[in-house]
């Protein structure tokens, strides 16, 4: 958000919902996430 960008996207191969399950509120609301492997 540095140099004030239109949108910001985050990608993810793998995300552990068992390990983190509320990783995904440590970033605003936003942020596009996306991961290809949820476990």
């Amino acid at each position: 958000k540095k140099f004030n960008p239109k949108k910001v996207y985050c990608n993810f191969i793998i995300e552990l919902h068992s390990e983190f399950p509320d990783s995904r509120k440590q970033f605003d609301k936003d942020i596009e996430i996306t991961s290809l492997l949820q476990f």
